[in-house]
């Protein structure tokens, strides 16, 4: 039995799928430009709009490597 710690899949999931949602991502980094300096807002919603994204395109690889 092989004593190696079990690797997690999804790091490498997300790098083979994030360029799916550059979009998404630009748009984030757009609103983060726009609010530097300002305490008051945020960019929240862009930030889960890449999340969700990723989770769109992740989700069926991952569920590819469940056994």
């Amino acid at each position: 039995m092989d004593d190696d710690e079990p690797v997690c899949p999804i790091p490498a999931i997300t790098e083979k799928v994030k360029h799916r949602c550059a979009g998404e991502w630009q748009r984030y980094e757009a609103c983060a430009a726009r609010i530097k300096g300002n305490a008051e807002a945020d960019c929240e919603s862009w930030y889960f709009d890449y999340y969700k994204c990723l989770d769109k395109w992740r989700g069926p690889e991952i569920f590819k490597k469940l056994k």
